[in-house]
């Protein structure tokens, strides 16, 4: 199997897999979350706080880019940063298949926000491989494949998990 890499059509479904993958979870967790737990009678004031928490590990994370940047011993590049995002992206959010998010509010809340620094970290790690491996000539296609990725990511687990959730229960 070649690496992805190596060809313009490798790069864009790379790199729209990547986005997706960062999208769905916030799909789910700026679009369906709110409603879950309006649903769920959580205050209004409870819900719009744990989304602006929520937003600051992505308005900060120009605090840590550069870390991200230099943090690289030998072996450990930016496809170690995404794998090890991706990774704690999955363990923070495995935990709230058992959890009540009305019920278990702010232990929803502290994983929902460990879930956005790793996913913020994934967005830096993202970013700075697509800067170092796709071609100048390229990056405005590969950043519209990104963006496309995000937000069928973001549909696909917001709305898409209301409508789900609606049809099935969620139970």
């Amino acid at each position: 199997m070649s690496n992805l890499l190596d060809t313009p059509r490798g790069r864009r479904l790379l790199f729209t897999i990547l986005y997706a993958a960062e999208g769905g979870p916030i799909g789910l967790i700026w679009w369906a979350l709110p409603t879950l737990l309006r649903v769920r009678q959580v205050p209004v004031g409870k819900i719009t706080t744990v989304l602006a928490l929520l937003v600051l590990p992505w308005a900060f994370k120009f605090l840590w880019a550069p870390l991200v940047d230099t943090l690289r011993p030998p072996g450990w590049g930016f496809k170690a940063w995404i794998a090890c995002s991706q990774v704690l992206m999955g363990l923070t959010l495995v935990p709230l298949i058992c959890l009540d998010p009305a019920a278990q509010f702010e232990t929803v809340a502290g994983l929902l926000f460990l879930h956005a620094v790793a996913a913020a970290t994934q967005d830096v790690s993202v970013d700075a491989l697509a800067i170092r491996v796709v071609p100048a000539a390229e990056r405005g296609s590969i950043n519209g494949y990104m963006q496309a990725g995000m937000l069928v990511g973001r549909s696909l687990f917001g709305g898409g998990a209301l409508l789900l959730g609606d049809r099935l229960g969620w139970t």
